[in-house]
Protein backbone atom coordinates (compact mmCIF):
# COMPACT_ATOMS: atom_id res chain seq x y z
CA UNK A 1 0.00 0.00 0.00
CA UNK A 2 1.68 3.27 -1.07
CA UNK A 3 1.92 5.92 1.59
CA UNK A 4 0.65 9.44 0.94
CA UNK A 5 2.11 10.66 4.21
CA UNK A 6 5.69 10.15 5.29
CA UNK A 7 6.16 8.46 8.68
CA UNK A 8 6.95 10.83 11.52
CA UNK A 9 10.45 11.07 12.89
CA UNK A 10 10.92 9.25 16.16
CA UNK A 11 10.63 11.72 19.04
CA UNK A 12 13.64 12.52 21.18
CA UNK A 13 13.86 12.74 24.97
CA UNK A 14 11.05 11.61 27.28
CA UNK A 15 8.52 11.36 24.42
CA UNK A 16 10.41 8.33 23.15
CA UNK A 17 9.67 6.16 26.18
CA UNK A 18 6.52 4.39 27.28
CA UNK A 19 4.63 6.03 30.12
CA UNK A 20 3.00 4.67 33.26
CA UNK A 21 -0.72 4.42 32.55
CA UNK A 22 -1.76 4.54 36.21
CA UNK A 23 0.08 4.69 39.51
CA UNK A 24 -2.04 1.78 40.74
CA UNK A 25 -1.25 -0.46 37.76
CA UNK A 26 2.11 -1.67 36.53
CA UNK A 27 1.25 -0.94 32.91
CA UNK A 28 3.31 1.23 30.59
CA UNK A 29 1.85 2.51 27.33
CA UNK A 30 3.18 4.23 24.25
CA UNK A 31 2.62 8.02 24.09
CA UNK A 32 0.46 7.47 21.02
CA UNK A 33 -2.77 5.46 21.19
CA UNK A 34 -3.86 3.94 17.88
CA UNK A 35 -7.58 4.31 17.17
CA UNK A 36 -8.98 0.92 16.18
CA UNK A 37 -12.14 2.13 14.44
CA UNK A 38 -10.65 1.62 10.97
CA UNK A 39 -9.43 -1.95 11.56
CA UNK A 40 -11.45 -4.58 9.73
CA UNK A 41 -13.04 -5.22 6.35
CA UNK A 42 -16.48 -3.61 6.67
CA UNK A 43 -15.15 -0.30 5.34
CA UNK A 44 -12.42 -1.78 3.13
CA UNK A 45 -13.16 0.68 0.33
CA UNK A 46 -12.03 3.44 2.72
CA UNK A 47 -9.45 1.77 4.94
CA UNK A 48 -8.07 -1.19 2.99
CA UNK A 49 -8.23 -4.97 3.32
CA UNK A 50 -7.16 -7.16 6.24
CA UNK A 51 -3.62 -7.50 4.87
CA UNK A 52 -3.38 -3.72 5.12
CA UNK A 53 -4.64 -3.89 8.72
CA UNK A 54 -1.86 -6.33 9.61
CA UNK A 55 0.70 -4.08 7.89
CA UNK A 56 -0.59 -1.06 9.84
CA UNK A 57 -0.43 -2.91 13.16
CA UNK A 58 3.03 -4.28 12.33
CA UNK A 59 4.30 -0.76 11.66
CA UNK A 60 2.66 0.65 14.81
CA UNK A 61 4.29 -2.11 16.88
CA UNK A 62 7.65 -1.62 15.12
CA UNK A 63 7.53 2.04 16.16
CA UNK A 64 7.07 0.82 19.76
CA UNK A 65 3.33 1.43 19.86
CA UNK A 66 1.49 -0.80 22.30
CA UNK A 67 -1.68 1.16 23.19
CA UNK A 68 -4.82 0.67 21.06
CA UNK A 69 -8.31 2.11 21.56
CA UNK A 70 -11.14 -0.32 20.72
CA UNK A 71 -14.92 -0.62 21.11
CA UNK A 72 -17.23 -3.50 20.32
CA UNK A 73 -19.16 -1.38 17.82
CA UNK A 74 -16.09 -0.34 15.79
CA UNK A 75 -16.52 -1.76 12.29
CA UNK A 76 -19.46 -3.85 13.54
CA UNK A 77 -17.14 -5.78 15.88
CA UNK A 78 -14.76 -6.65 13.07
CA UNK A 79 -12.04 -4.36 14.48
CA UNK A 80 -11.72 -6.39 17.68
CA UNK A 81 -11.65 -9.62 15.67
CA UNK A 82 -8.87 -8.35 13.37
CA UNK A 83 -6.81 -7.06 16.31
CA UNK A 84 -7.17 -10.43 18.05
CA UNK A 85 -6.08 -12.29 14.92
CA UNK A 86 -3.05 -10.02 14.56
CA UNK A 87 -2.00 -10.38 18.22
CA UNK A 88 -2.36 -14.17 18.01
CA UNK A 89 -0.45 -14.41 14.72
CA UNK A 90 2.40 -12.24 16.05
CA UNK A 91 2.41 -13.63 19.60
CA UNK A 92 2.37 -10.14 21.13
CA UNK A 93 -0.80 -10.13 23.28
CA UNK A 94 1.16 -9.77 26.53
CA UNK A 95 2.93 -6.69 25.13
CA UNK A 96 -0.22 -4.80 24.12
CA UNK A 97 -2.57 -2.57 26.14
CA UNK A 98 -6.09 -2.47 24.71
CA UNK A 99 -8.53 0.20 25.90
CA UNK A 100 -12.07 -1.16 25.47
CA UNK A 101 -15.21 0.94 25.75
Amino acid sequence: MPSLIQPPRLPQGPQRWHRVLSLTASVKVSPTCLGGISLGNNWSELFGESDDVFALLDEFFRLRGNFIDMANHYNAGNSEHMLGEWMQARGVRDQMVIAIK
